[in-house]
């Protein structure tokens, strides 16, 4: 099977073409056009490079976009439309054209919302409350792509998971690695939250499921973590662990916490340490008859194990 990813050389798009071509299908990387500013992203020409897209390709697999952006005033809502939008709508229109059976676009959890009240998970697909430019422009990018499954013969798959994590991760999870692996102190030892992740080889076995199932209907959306939902101190707890040691936890009053957080800038930060976002994964489990090959607490160790290696060989 001949299968296109763009984003191939980020975390989520190398993994996904690292495990399908481990199981012998022919990977074809959709490279992204090279460009400096919004106004080079018309309406008129696609990002993505197609001019060497094979004719043969049985499904595509939509990675790259334009990720939550810690400067907001760089990024304005048209940035983001065009990105994360427009130009996957443009790519899947493209895929229909070329006969593409498949569509799979890679979303957010953050579409349904920001957080979740304690052992209130999100579950239902339907349900959307995008609070920033970038949750907005996936779930227009979602329901432009739903639109064209309607209207051609064009099969799209659209995965919300929360925030990824494994071997070559970056961003924040990378960052709270490296300050457990260097013994920093953190104050959550009485933070009460729960919160969703998912291992990446457990996406990529996701993809993989859903790239051979013929059994599904012609549009679905499906929400994915791991089984099981952390709180921020079992997070740290099992990082720790797999760096063969006790985590180094105290308590510090919440609100002395938020006003040191707000100080220094990383309130955003913050928040996804403390609050809670919590995915039940279970309607997309059974609409592939799918059991995640790997635990949050084995995807933790193997991903803790990776992080020390690779500060212990530098």
């Amino acid at each position: 099977m001949k299968i296109a990813i763009t984003g191939s050389n980020g975390f989520i798009g190398n993994a996904c073409c690292e495990y399908l071509a481990a199981r012998s299908h022919n990977v074809f990387k959709i490279k992204r056009k090279k460009f400096l500013s919004s106004s080079e992203i018309n309406l008129k020409n696609s990002i993505f490079d197609l001019d060497n897209f094979p004719h043969d390709v049985d499904v595509v697999i939509h990675c790259a976009g334009l990720v939550h952006q810690k400067n907001k005033k760089r990024y304005s809502y048209e940035r983001y439309h065009k990105v994360n939008a427009f130009s996957s709508y443009d790519l899947a229109v493209r895929c229909s054209q070329k006969n593409v059976k498949k569509f799979i676009f890679i979303s957010t959890i953050k579409v349904n919302g920001e957080s979740t009240s304690l052992n209130n998970p999100f579950k239902d697909p339907f349900f959307c409350n995008p609070l920033d430019y970038y949750s907005l422009s996936k779930l227009n990018a979602e329901n432009y792509i739903r639109d064209l499954s309607l209207k051609t013969n064009l099969q799209t798959f659209i995965i919300r998971p929360p925030l990824v994590y494994g071997e070559d991760v970056k961003a924040n999870f990378r960052t709270l690695l490296n300050l457990i692996y260097r013994r920093f102190p953190l104050p959550f030892q009485k933070i009460k939250n729960k919160r969703s992740f998912l291992y990446i080889q457990n996406l990529c076995d996701f993809i993989y499921k859903l790239v051979l199932d013929e059994s599904l209907a012609k549009s679905n959306t499906f929400l994915l973590s791991d089984a099981e939902s952390l709180s921020t101190k079992k997070l740290i707890k099992l990082i720790s662990n797999g760096f063969g040691y006790e985590p180094n936890l105290f308590t510090l009053n919440e609100s002395i916490l938020n006003l040191f957080s707000s100080l220094l800038g990383k309130k955003e930060a913050l928040s996804k340490l403390t609050n809670s976002l919590e995915i039940d994964p279970n309607l997309s489990y059974d609409a592939l008859n799918w059991i995640p090959p790997f635990t949050i607490e084995e995807g933790i160790y193997k991903t803790s194990k990776w992080f020390k290696t690779s500060q212990e060989n530098l």
